[in-house]
């Protein structure tokens, strides 16, 4: 009943918007990216292109507090706007007053014409919001059919925001997907790769975090990010000690840890404990993060963020993902549309699909992940290494 009366509203909406919203016709662009560090670096690529293709245009993103940093340092973006989304028990209600009252205050005085959501996974109606109420006559993202989690949560109320819900075919990376959306609204694809954008001063920060620790160029150096977003995704800490381990007895090798929170904290603990390394966990932001990689080869870790910057950076090295290959939901197929795009990393990930984990691996430890075995991994960072 609950999604049916969201369903109903959302198309209430809708109609009072032809009354309420000023239209324009004006030649602004917004871009909603309110999404994790991951899909978000899948996403660079349509900002760049889009500036391409549109040059004269202004264009206004909105994203979130977790991934301002990246996006700030971004010369394709003429307004950059931070949505904090506020959970609450009264989703609904709540964050329909406060996208009204954003776009009143911030987005008619763009004189949008053409409002884009890109990722067909993490988008939800808050965007969806924030496009129909910014007053963009073209609407474009993917429909939310996509996802059969979002339609089956959603029930076309999403689509109905939208004045080009697009169809997604087939099992194509986010990247591409997202570059099709430059192509609907009317663009041009002329560059395919993810940009590293970040400012001098991180360029500094990264450098002078190195020479402080004595860190030198005489050993290879790998970033080794032991936490991800969801416990579920993180491989055991005492399997990438394993690793390391034999590893350092056949290469002279430098370990640069990094992550934040606390999860990623007690992890780099532990690890220190046994292996020699150089603790960076939570002393660095985003963009000094990608700095940091500018100065490092290797990557070792999870599929998170940091991975997506590896691949950008050139990096060689390990990724290692949750899912398994046989699994039959494409939404969660994570390895086929989220690997790190046109990069030299290896991707692994277990063979099968748990019981219970059919639609995805929700649990709230390391499980079908544990299927990674420490001589998979070990084996694809001595090819790395030794290519």
């Amino acid at each position: 009943m609950h999604r049916y009366l969201e369903y109903l509203l959302t198309s209430s909406v809708c109609w009072w918007r032809k009354k309420r919203i000023p239209h324009t016709d004006g030649t602004g662009i917004l871009v909603i990216m309110r999404h994790p560090l991951g899909d978000t670096m899948t996403e660079l690529p349509l900002l760049r292109e889009l500036r391409q293709s549109f040059p004269t245009a202004k264009i206004t993103v909105v994203c979130d507090r977790s991934n301002e940093n990246i996006l700030e340092a971004s010369p394709c973006i003429d307004a950059l706007l931070v949505y904090e989304h506020r959970a609450s028990r009264h989703y609904f209600r709540t964050n329909l007053h406060r996208t009204w009252d954003f776009a009143r205050t911030y987005l008619w005085q763009k004189h949008i014409g053409l409002a884009i959501v890109p990722s067909t996974c993490m988008s939800d109606l808050v965007d969806g919001w924030l496009a129909l109420f910014s007053g963009a006559v073209r609407r474009f993202a993917y429909t939310e059919k996509t996802n059969t989690h979002n339609h089956h949560q959603y029930m076309g109320a999403y689509d109905a925001l939208f004045t080009q819900p697009l169809k997604a075919e087939g099992a194509a990376h986010e990247v591409e997907r997202n570059l099709s959306l430059v192509r609907s609204v009317g663009g041009t694809v002329e560059n395919t790769s993810v940009p590293v954008w970040f400012h001098e001063e991180d360029e500094r920060f990264a450098e002078d975090m190195l020479e402080s620790a004595g860190i030198t160029s005489e050993r290879r150096r790998v970033i080794v990010n032991l936490s991800t977003s969801q416990p579920s995704k993180d491989w055991p800490v005492e399997r990438y000690v394993s690793v390391c381990r034999a590893l350092s007895a056949q290469y002279p090798l430098t370990y640069l840890l990094i992550g934040a929170g606390s999860r990623a904290a007690a992890y780099a603990e532990a690890f220190c404990k046994e292996i020699d390394a150089y603790d960076f966990t939570g002393k660095t932001t985003i963009r000094q993060t990608l700095a940091l990689m500018k100065h490092t080869e290797f990557y070792l870790g999870g599929d998170t963020g940091p991975a997506h910057f590896a691949a950008a950076c050139g990096l060689h090295g390990v990724v290692i993902y949750k899912v398994g290959k046989d699994i039959g939901n494409m939404d969660q197929n994570f390895p086929v549309r989220l690997y790190p795009w046109q990069s030299e990393l290896t991707v692994l990930q277990p063979e099968y699909v748990l019981p219970g984990c059919e639609q995805g691996c929700y649990q709230e430890a390391p499980h079908c992940i544990l299927q990674v075995t420490e001589a998979q991994v070990l084996k694809a960072m001595q090819e790395q290494l030794s290519a």
